[in-house]
């Protein structure tokens, strides 16, 4: 299932506070059909793998790119208009120094696959940095060189798809965003798209993996004497815990990967500590999502790290390593194994 582009905006926008440039185009651009075919690609195929969605936020202050969404939904001839005001409130969002000027591209697209359904979709895409390159042209009498700058074929900076829900009366978002941290990546997401998250169970593993993470590298130390081979294991029977299930229970899990009771009321008094500060929880049951999962697992810390001499990677049964000081004093852990490798 393809999904077909259609006219496309493009327009010029600068960092407002360095006065640079805002272009706004008339009309949608000169595609040739061997740009167009290779457009639908560049702007799609990194979306294929992004599994975090959004929703717009409900604070009125954000809601221009809603807005012009819903009215591009009702009126797709509206894109000249709407683009440009759309380019326009992203100049005005451009004002931290290193945003970078570049060429914001609006389109909107017919047949885009989301949950099983063929759906329109509406594309918003921002370029930034440019790559340099040879041109090689030949003459009557010899070949000539000169260097150029463009657009790198193979990814742009910032992207948004905008997607009519097939069941659901709201629009869902996917982002892709070069910069994913500091002011430069709120910027796109908050303040000009105005996202929040949309509970899914990729967002609920998420932030289940992430507060889990929290409260063994952070807040247990704060309540309870634990080791760093405890807090290891803790977090290694946490990661197989949402590999080896379905969904999540927190019973289950308490009972499963917390086990110890002081362990397990430390962790109901993290979470509602949490919940006083007004920090996102995950929800007490939900399904697992794997891509989550293997994204999460990825900075989940197994290493014992002593001194600068040894790093020892801990997967497995905590009980085979035991921690001692001998009679000098020096610090020494012990490890049973069976065979090597």
């Amino acid at each position: 299932m393809d999904a077909e582009i259609r006219d496309v905006m493009i327009h010029l926008v600068g960092n407002k506070s360095q006065d640079q440039e805002l272009f706004l185009s008339e009309r949608p651009a000169n595609l040739d059909e061997e740009v167009r075919l290779k457009l639908g690609p560049y702007f799609l195929n990194r979306f294929g793998h992004t599994f975090e969605h959004f929703r717009f936020s409900d604070q009125p202050q954000n809601s221009v790119v809603a807005d012009e969404a819903k009215g591009l939904f009702e009126d797709p001839a509206s894109l000249p208009e709407r683009s440009k005001r759309l380019a326009a409130h992203l100049y005005a969002c451009s004002t931290h120094p290193r945003i970078k000027a570049g060429e914001l591209y609006v389109t909107m697209l017919d047949g885009y696959p989301f949950e099983g359904e063929a759906v329109r979709a509406i594309g918003i895409f921002k370029t930034e940095l440019k790559n340099g390159y040879f041109e090689v042209k030949r003459s009557a009498a010899s070949v000539a060189m000169a260097y150029r700058e463009g657009i790198d074929i193979n990814k742009f900076d910032k992207g948004c798809l905008i997607l009519e829900h097939p069941t659901e009366d709201e629009l869902v978002v996917m982002i892709i965003d070069q910069q994913s941290r500091g002011d430069e990546a709120v910027y796109w997401r908050e303040h000009f798209l105005g996202l929040q998250q949309r509970k899914t169970n990729f967002s609920m593993t998420n932030l289940a993996l992430q507060s889990t993470r929290e409260f063994v590298s952070d807040y247990l130390d704060q309540e309870l004497d634990i080791s760093k081979t405890e807090k290891i294991d803790l977090m290694n029977r946490s990661v197989s815990y949402f590999k080896e299930n379905e969904s999540f229970d927190k019973r289950s899990f308490e009972e499963t990967v917390l086990e110890d009771p002081e362990i397990i009321s430390s962790y109901r008094r993290y979470r509602q500590d949490r919940l006083q500060r007004s920090e996102p929880l995950p929800d007490e049951s939900f399904g697992i999502s794997m891509p989550a999962v293997k994204q999460q697992a990825k900075v989940f810390k197994s290493v014992l790290k002593l001194d600068r001499n040894f790093h020892i990677y801990i997967h497995g049964n905590r009980n085979l390593i035991e921690r001692g000081v001998d009679e000098a004093g020096r610090k020494f852990y012990k490890i049973y194994y069976e065979s090597e490798s």
